[in-house]
């Protein structure tokens, strides 16, 4: 009995264990997603505005932001999480050299590609909870 006790009190601890240290790293990666979230909407505003001056430095806002995001997902080891960071940094560049040189449709295209990679990422790493909040999944 006592043996039974100890065993479910220990796999209750580490079930709690577990849990906090998922929402430290959520709470690490939210700090990280923030300035990439408002660069990519400062970015889509610009595209849709037609600021290409704008819109060439929010999307250096974006490659920086999402670098520190590839090292991240590196860091944690989830390969797919560092692809669409990496595509995203990619997509940002497209989108700079577009505005910078006038190509209205060459940026509007690439900064599309940034906010589908976005919404990628999001549906394969983030579990929305019921209060509205979102937590990583790894």
């Amino acid at each position: 009995m006592k043996i039974h006790l100890y065993l479910c009190t220990c796999a209750l601890l580490l079930a709690c264990a577990a849990a906090v240290m998922a929402d430290e790293t959520t709470d690490q990666y939210s700090m990280l997603m923030k300035p990439a979230a408002a660069a990519n909407a400062a970015l889509q505003k610009n595209v849709t505005a037609g600021d290409w001056a704008a819109t060439a430095s929010s999307a250096t806002d974006v490659q920086n932001a999402f670098a520190k995001i590839e090292a991240f997902w590196t860091m944690k080891g989830v390969a797919d999480a560092q692809g669409f960071a990496k595509t995203i940094q990619a997509a940002a560049k497209e989108t700079h050299d577009a505005a910078a040189a006038g190509n209205a449709d060459g940026a509007k295209a690439a900064a599309m590609k940034v906010g589908a990679t976005c919404g990628m990422c999001h549906m394969a790493h983030r579990m929305r909870n019921a209060d509205g909040t979102f937590t990583l999944k790894q």
